[in-house]
């Protein structure tokens, strides 16, 4: 066999390889993309993903999985065994030096193309390389009860069995209104809250604020709400908690201080942030919820240093980028805030992005370049949704800012007639139309 075939083999074993640590880590974040409805922009592996969740679940997950396993190990034992017969051979022709030469150019052939494949699925940061905080703790005390489950929480808890709409739960986790509805209809007592803290924000605020919803427990993977008069909630002491070693204990504090700024106790929040920048001040994962703090308490320069640190260890990485985009725009430094955007990779959550985008365009004044990214982000939602309305709102104020007064009424008729507007919103609707109709001259 020529030496060409045995570095051939080298490079095509490292590629499945690497595509096979490329697939591992997308499939998480595929699903999760899949269940908030946000896949326009994503790779065809990540179609892929979605596709088998939506048809088997984590078994269909797993025959991916396993498909994937056999090719690797396929590949490899094909590849060691020419190699090993190839250099048999050599050695036995006593053709030494010409044998090392090819098992150096081997070896190359394999490493070179993984350490590519490796840079690639590192900068384009499919999935964060410290594996997702899953709730385990929260799902497995919710497991008797009728509860509601964010979608990352439901994903945990259809391993114990438990059944529920991905799609649906993510579009409840947004909507309160439409949360209480379907909470009236299926009688939850218990409310388990993990994941991305944006996906499922607007309800946790309604649970927090509401009096008939108890905090019952708050860790580093997410909340647990009840309805019941029990004790209040016990909260961690940040000052003395240890999980492992200092790595491990500084990124599960500051996991918890996104946690606990999250539910209000922002002391607390301050004080575990604090103590996981003492215990690992270079480390990713704290610099980036430092600078989500620093976000939170609006203190822009504290969110832009610390993001930029972060960027400093991980190039490239969407997380970092976008927070470096968020300060700048609250900055009021727009050029800035949208070269920041724009480097933002297209498998990072493109609604959260298109949303940032289209308020840097509004404050640049390019109502046209707005327009266009509300519009996409509308045909992107689910219809009948109140996160719906409210974008098709912010769509037709783009409208009439742009001087499309036909259109702009048109889109805010459109909001009124979903019936999920507020007695306030819709008469300040009616306001705009009114106004609109005015200015412009025109008649419906």
């Amino acid at each position: 066999m020529k030496r060409i075939h045995l570095i051939v083999v080298a490079v095509l074993g490292a590629f499945f390889l690497s595509f096979g640590n490329f697939f591992a880590k997308g499939s998480a974040d595929a699903v999760l993309r899949a269940g908030r409805g946000h896949l326009d922009g994503a790779s065809v592996a990540d179609r892929v993903f979605a596709w088998v969740w939506s048809w088997g679940g984590f078994g269909g997950l797993g025959w991916l999985e396993w498909l994937r396993d056999i090719v690797v190990f396929t590949t490899l034992l094909l590849a060691i065994f020419v190699a090993v017969h190839f250099i048999i051979r050599r050695w036995k022709a006593k053709r030494r030096v010409g044998t090392w030469v090819v098992v150096v150019l081997a070896i190359s052939g394999w490493a070179i193309p993984s350490l590519v494949f490796s840079s690639i699925a590192w900068n384009e940061r499919r999935l964060p390389p410290q594996p997702p905080v899953l709730p385990f703790d929260l799902v497995g005390e919710a497991a008797q009860t009728r509860a509601f489950y964010s979608p990352v929480a439901l994903l945990v808890a259809a391993l114990n069995g438990a059944r529920g709409d991905l799609a649906a739960s993510a579009r409840l986790s947004l909507s309160p209104a439409d949360w209480r509805k379907e909470a009236r209809i299926h009688g939850w007592n218990t409310v388990v809250l993990s994941g991305p803290l944006a996906s499922y924000r607007p309800l946790l605020a309604h649970l927090v604020a509401s009096p008939d919803w108890r905090l019952a427990k708050i860790s580093n993977t997410g909340f647990i709400f009840a309805r019941d008069g029990g004790t209040p909630v016990s909260l961690p002491d940040t000052a003395v908690l240890q999980a492992g070693n200092k790595k491990q204990t500084a990124r599960h504090l500051a996991q918890l201080s996104e946690k606990l700024d999250g539910a209000g106790y922002v002391p607390q929040a301050r004080q575990a942030i604090a103590r996981a920048l003492e215990l690992a001040p270079k480390d990713y994962e704290v610099l980036l919820y430092a600078s989500q703090f620093a976000a939170s308490r609006e203190l822009w320069s504290d969110m832009t240093t610390y993001a930029r640190r972060a960027l400093d260890h991980r190039w490239r990485d969407p997380h970092a980028t976008y927070m470096l985009a968020w300060a700048a725009f609250e900055s009021g430094d727009y050029a800035t805030a949208e070269h920041w955007a724009r480097k933002i990779p297209a498998t990072f959550d493109p609604f959260t992005t298109r949303l940032l985008l289209a308020r840097i365009y509004r404050a640049q004044k390019d109502f046209t370049a707005e327009t266009s990214v509300l519009q996409t982000l509308v045909d992107s939602l689910p219809e009948g949704t109140q996160i719906h309305s409210q974008f098709l709102l912010y769509l037709a104020q783009s409208r009439a800012s742009s001087g499309h007064a036909r259109a702009a009424v048109q889109i805010y008729r459109q909001a009124l007639a979903t019936g999920l507007l507020d007695k306030t919103q819709a008469a300040e609707v009616e306001d705009h139309i009114a106004t609109i109709k005015k200015n412009s001259g025109f008649v419906e």
